[in-house]
């Protein structure tokens, strides 16, 4: 046990990781990395000029879609002057649904609009804005451009916003199923029910919902696995490569899924370079250095907390625990109830500081459900590349896709009505 404590926690790259999480955490103000900077104080803008460069996201009450843009410049009109002065940093803006949502199927306003602009990560936008105290972030009064630019960097993040785009109208196609895979590949939420996300939370597994590691992991795999069967296992690491490039190219840099894309990157290259195996434990604590460094801003979100956490979670308690459950259960079970039970027993204090309550049941909801999730995805990538390749398929692997939502839903809204502990 000393051995172990010593390996574990005694490392460098440990003690690194340590004293980083106390000075990010014990600091009034949180971390940023390019804060706004400009002549003209961000309460007097009334136009801003910049790149979006966060996939847009929306709020809780659904009014608005929260975005960030990187400043190029600022100006003030008003009545009697109008002036305009370069300015850099990261903003937080707020954009009506409705000026989002225009292009987007099965959305009321989208039929009655005749212009509409595509809000993507990407996109060079100016804006008519009043700024608020109250959320730190400006607010979108009026849309004057959105647009990609005409180079090749240009062209092809737009090629990336048009097939986000057609990828949403594929899936509205496939209803309540197609909104749970919406969310699973894309992490677009605009369409999964309330009353679906409050259920995945209920039964603690908001994580599936949000695009994490085992996301990056499955595409991951997926490549490996086939490339393997074409190519030998030797050659798999391009592929791999590839596959992780091109879902975090789609589908965008959350604070999880950039900590997956680190440690898969570590991983992966030291599994080529280097002959010893590397501590995935510390390979987390090195990952954790280098994304606060990369998105210092990310440290002060909970995602990027329950993301950290779970894992380290795992990793540490994950092999004691298992040592107890798998004495009176099968070893592959009792692998995966001591992983949940690791995760549970790491995140729950920012759970229960932040939310109000810890949901239990989480350590056997997440043993049932994710590897029916796994299934799901596997189906619904070969039913996305049939439904492409033979348009007159998309119906039927609706019905299909359809019908393993209900069964996951079956068990996710049984896990829900187990009361969770609240302290509040």
């Amino acid at each position: 046990m000393t051995a172990w404590l010593k390996r574990n926690f005694l490392h460098p790259v440990f003690i690194t990781a340590l004293l980083t999480a106390i000075f990010i955490y014990t600091r009034e103000e949180p971390l940023t990395r390019t804060p706004y900077s400009s002549a003209i104080p961000k309460e007097q803008v009334t136009l801003l000029e910049g790149t979006i460069c966060s996939n847009p996201v929306k709020t809780s009450k659904g009014c608005y879609y929260s975005m960030e843009v990187k400043l190029t410049n600022v100006s003030i009109r008003q009545e009697n002057m109008s002036l305009k002065g370069l300015a850099s940093g990261k903003v937080r803006v707020f954009v009506s649904s409705n000026d989002v949502e225009a292009l987007y199927p099965m959305r009321l306003h989208s039929l009655s609009t005749t212009e509409g602009f595509l809000f993507e990560s990407g996109a060079r936008t100016r804006l008519g804005v009043r700024w608020s105290d109250k959320t730190n972030a400006f607010y979108a009064e009026e849309i004057h451009e959105v647009f990609f630019d005409k180079g090749f960097l240009g062209r092809l993040r737009k090629y990336r916003a048009c097939l986000r785009l057609m990828f949403k109208r594929l899936m509205c196609a496939w209803g309540s199923a197609g909104a749970l895979i919406l969310s699973l590949l894309s992490g677009a939420r605009e369409y999964t029910e309330e009353s679906v996300s409050d259920a995945f939370r209920a039964s603690g597994l908001s994580h599936i919902l949000a695009l994490s590691g085992m996301h990056l992991s499955f595409f991951s795999s997926l490549a490996g696995n086939f490339s393997t069967k074409l190519f030998g296992k030797k050659k798999s690491f391009l592929p791999r490569l590839a596959a992780i490039f091109a879902f975090v190219l789609f589908a965008g840099l959350s604070p999880s899924l950039l900590r997956a894309l680190i440690c898969s990157l570590i991983m992966l290259t030291a599994k080529k370079v280097f002959c010893r195996e590397l501590s995935f434990f510390h390979v987390l604590c090195a990952c954790f250095i280098i994304h606060t460094v990369i998105k210092p801003a990310d440290s002060s979100s909970f995602a990027f907390m329950l993301s950290y956490l779970s894992l380290a979670g795992i990793l540490v308690f994950s092999d004691i625990i298992n040592i107890l459950t798998v004495r009176f259960l099968p070893p592959k079970i009792s692998a995966s109830v001591s992983a949940s039970c690791g995760a549970q027993i790491a995140t729950a204090p920012v759970s229960a500081s932040v939310f109000g309550a810890v949901s239990p049941v989480g350590i056997v909801s997440t043993v049932v459900v994710s590897p029916m999730i796994n299934i799901f995805l596997t189906v619904s990538i070969i039913a996305i590349i049939f439904s492409l390749c033979i348009p007159f398929l998309s119906r039927p692997f609706g019905c299909i896709m359809n019908a393993g939502y209900q069964c996951i839903m079956f068990f996710v809204n049984a896990f829900a009505k187990v009361p969770s502990i609240t302290f509040r």
